[in-house]
């Protein structure tokens, strides 16, 4: 997953797994520090639908309540 930073884009690296109508990200790596976000180890999701994810994570610019598309299986 990437995300902006404002300065470029920063890389979180790890596994996934969905659980009802949860997205979980297990983050081993990140590619960036000195951000809010760069020693987080969960990155939550809730599954809106096939099209859209809601944010349940304090990330570095992406807030809590934000909404993303997507294409999921």
């Amino acid at each position: 997953m990437t995300e902006n930073l404002a300065e470029g884009m920063g890389t979180y690296k790890g596994t996934y797994q969905i659980s009802g109508n949860k997205l979980i990200l297990s983050i081993t790596e990140v590619n960036f520090s000195g951000f809010a976000g760069d020693d987080l180890k969960t990155i939550e999701f809730t599954i809106n639908n096939k099209d859209t994810l809601t944010l349940n994570t304090l990330l570095c610019l992406s807030f809590e309540g934000d909404t993303y598309s997507t294409t999921l299986p």
